[in-house]
């Protein structure tokens, strides 16, 4: 029998806390060996067994050992070799679930050694649904993606932050080269992963700088990428939002595609809210990132944020990031500054306009003056054919 396949408890057990262990422990331990210490064991010897090497009914064998210095010596020097970050990679089996507290991660070992542990998520090169997103035309078959790792997110300078006076165009830099990691990346969450198509930068908890970001003062400064989905609600309406936090600033997802791991559908969305089903820890989780290993320069454009306010001073600044090659295919959100469709439409996002950029000038009113006339006869004739219909009838 291979050392791997032994587990040997050093911590001295009474004979309550063994035969829980026995209990807890079921059939499907895939060869998993138990040893007691012998100055536990003999003494409940043989109140549980009654063969020299018994093999009980939930399949376990328990084997007695001469002394208990020589099984802690062999124990400690191979739970040294695993962390706890290799420990919660991986997902707890029913039997180690459902043994003492104390004994769990003693128990976890030998499954994660021999191979017979599951990943919580798998960590891969290539996500395993990008397959699927190739087949579909949205990722091109020759895109690489490799995982965001630190050496390839450093820490963001945020001295263009500290500055007076506030030099925009050192902010927007920062935001470009931080945002163009996120378009068309991959987010696996442990039950939900997202393909992102455009996303909308903010600094945070700085008003001088950016009024229109919301006050995030209880959420940390990472630095380097983490992605995140919180609930939102307002009044009676409750909704996620996917963002990314770097460093001061935060990248609200406004576009993109998605879908549940546990099931083949997929779901397009555009706008902030998401409808997806989350777990409670799912909000705090760390996901695994994947970026595109070598993104084209020409792969992005930028555009004004979507805001429910556009009178405030930085709603003019161009910090919605957007995908050129899904904005080509038409999958994006409209700007609200610049619908060019009916007359009536075209009067209010000039109006929107003036008010983000605060400038009017007499070019601006000519405009809105006739598409103001041309939207009011429109409407007027409109409502006088209802009322001749109405007549009629």
């Amino acid at each position: 029998m291979s050392r791997l396949q032994q587990l040997t408890i050093t911590k001295p057990f009474n004979h309550r806390g063994i035969r829980k262990l026995i209990a807890y422990l079921k059939p499907n331990h895939h060869g998993l060996k138990l040893f007691v210490p012998a100055c536990n064991f003999t003494k409940f010897y043989r109140r549980l067994t009654t063969k020299d090497s018994p093999i009980l009914d939930h399949g376990i064998t328990l084997l007695s050992i001469e002394t208990q210095g020589d099984s802690s010596s062999s124990s400690d020097g191979e739970q040294s070799s695993l962390t706890k970050r290799d420990y919660d990679a991986y997902e707890v089996p029913y039997e180690v679930e459902k043994a003492l507290i104390g004994i769990r991660k003693a128990l976890m070992k030998p499954y994660i050694e021999n191979g017979l542990a599951k990943l919580k998520r798998r960590r891969v090169y290539n996500p395993f649904y990008l397959d699927l997103l190739i087949k579909l035309n949205l990722v091109s078959k020759s895109s690489t993606y490799q995982l965001l790792f630190n050496k390839n997110s450093p820490p963001l300078d945020i001295s263009c932050l500290l500055n007076k006076p506030i030099d925009i165009a050192s902010i927007d830099n920062v935001i470009i080269s931080a945002g163009r990691k996120f378009i068309e990346s991959i987010v696996c969450f442990k039950d939900n992963w997202f393909f992102i198509t455009q996303v909308d930068a903010f600094v945070r908890n700085a008003p001088d700088i950016d009024p229109c970001a919301l006050d995030t003062k209880l959420i940390d400064y990472p630095e380097t990428p983490a992605a995140r989905i919180i609930q939102k609600s307002y009044k009676r309406s409750t909704w996620h939002e996917m963002v990314f936090l770097y460093g001061r600033f935060e990248f609200l997802v406004t576009g993109g595609i998605y879908g549940n791991i546990h099931d083949g559908c997929l779901k397009s969305f555009l706008g902030a809210s998401l409808n997806v089903k989350t777990s409670i820890d799912e909000d705090e989780a760390s996901p695994t990132i994947y970026i595109l290993e070598s993104p084209l320069s020409d792969n992005i454009y930028r555009e004004e944020r979507l805001l429910q306010n556009y009178s405030r001073r930085a709603a003019c600044y161009k910090w919605g990031i957007r995908s050129t090659r899904f904005a080509i295919k038409g999958f994006g959100t409209l700007n609200s500054l610049y619908i060019d469709t009916i007359p009536l439409e075209r009067a209010g996002s000039l109006i929107l306009r003036c008010l983000a950029y605060n400038k009017f000038t007499t070019t601006d009113q000519e405009q809105l003056m006739g598409d103001i006339y041309a939207a009011t006869v429109t409407y007027s004739i409109e409502i006088r054919r209802d009322t001749d219909d109405i007549i009629s009838s």
